[in-house]
């Protein structure tokens, strides 16, 4: 992730994974770093986002690990939708600070309305008066 500050505006640029498909087994390859993970479904090339989860303490690897966890999830619907093979996630590694964050969550949210976030439940830290946000994605080990 890159940050640059000009004047009170924020500029983020983020490099999002591979998707993959998800289920809690599979996200063993996936770092224990904090970061956002994106959960959502792919038909016929059309992306239905369903929830970005912001991974402070616990990381990537165990934020969605525990989403999918059926004694600690909140979102019994992702569980059914990964035992379906239904499910996609990607993630993107979010390190500097937690506020850093909160902005880019909040963009997310604002920009793609994903179904079980809400963004009334979500502010920006409040320290930019507006946020950007470029969005890259893993290059391809075939790629390189």
């Amino acid at each position: 992730m890159e940050k640059v500050i000009k004047e009170k505006n924020v500029y983020y640029d983020i490099i999002w994974s591979q998707t993959k498909n998800c289920d809690r087994h599979t996200v063993l390859g996936i770092p224990s770093m904090p970061g956002i993970a994106c959960l959502f479904q792919e038909k016929q090339n059309v992306i239905n986002y369903l929830l970005f989860y912001a991974c402070w303490k616990s990381g990537v690897r165990n934020g969605i690990r525990d989403l999918l966890d059926p004694g600690f999830s909140q979102f019994p619907e992702l569980i059914e939708l990964s035992e379906k093979k239904d499910l996609k996630y990607k993630y993107a590694i979010v390190d500097t600070h937690y506020l850093d964050m909160q902005d880019i969550m909040y963009w997310l949210i604002k920009e793609y309305n994903p179904i079980l976030n809400n963004l009334k439940d979500f502010t920006d830290s409040k320290r930019y008066k507006d946020i950007y946000l470029m969005e890259k994605l893993e290059k391809n080990e075939n790629d390189k």
